[in-house]
């Protein structure tokens, strides 16, 4: 299983096209532990906070690695935590995956209807040859840097990805009750903040930009490319 991640600013489709390509692929996601926190406990982070949300994360992704869901959206086997977005909204779990609640991208903006039809060579139930990550403990770095000025160091070193898709803030940004930097010099500091992190911790990442439609083709061509490359060396 490869575990692929998605970085970058807010508001840039993230968990959205998480929850399609799950829905389209099979492919198991860990949802974002830190926007969960913050609808139970509220926006006013402390650096605590940040070290919460990061290893919350990390436990996520190392459970759902260990035990990935099965393609019917149930919990893993022998764990309380369910790991994508097809947990039910009133979920009284605090950890659940997915978008959570709030406005999507796609429910405010014009993004266009008509997406590419998934390749149906590649449409499968439960596959479990991929692992989505709507985030990890680089992008709590960077919310670190920004709000705080500083990134602990163990932000830096909790296991990391297979390939980072790093996701361009050239899209509307959306409030939603969690998100912070819709003012533009605001978010472009911290998309530039984002991108930073990939590189301070020398991981290797694709940028994605475009509209919603260029932005998934260009996710599934990453993906695509990375399971041929890991076919051919097997």
């Amino acid at each position: 299983m490869i575990r692929i991640c998605f970085h970058g600013a807010e508001s840039t489709g993230k968990s959205v096209l998480a929850a399609e390509l799950q829905a389209e692929y099979g492919w198991p996601w860990v949802g974002e532990y830190g926007r969960a926190y913050c609808e139970e406990h509220g926006t006013e982070l402390t650096m605590p906070d940040l070290l919460a949300m990061a290893l919350g994360q990390d436990r996520m992704m190392r459970e759902a690695h260990i035990s990935p869901i099965p393609s019917d959206g149930g919990a893993a086997p022998d764990s309380p935590l369910p790991f994508r977005g097809g947990a039910a909204p009133d979920s009284p779990l605090p950890f659940r995956g997915g978008a959570g609640g709030g406005v999507s991208p796609t429910d405010a903006t014009s993004e266009p209807t008509d997406r590419p039809s998934p390749n149906p060579s590649r449409e499968r139930e439960g596959d479990l040859s991929v692992l989505i990550l709507d985030t990890d403990p680089l992008m709590t770095a960077a919310w670190a840097q920004m709000l705080f000025g500083a990134v602990p160091d163990v932000l830096m070193q909790y296991q990391k990805a297979d390939h980072y898709l790093l996701f361009d803030a050239d899209v509307p940004w959306v409030a939603d009750g969690t998100r912070f930097f819709g003012d533009a010099d605001a978010r472009a500091t911290f998309a530039a903040l984002a991108e930073e992190m990939l590189m301070r911790a020398g991981v290797p990442f694709t940028r994605i930009s475009g509209d919603w439609v260029q932005r998934k083709a260009a996710v599934l061509a990453v993906i695509e490319d990375i399971l041929v490359s890991n076919n051919r060396s097997s």
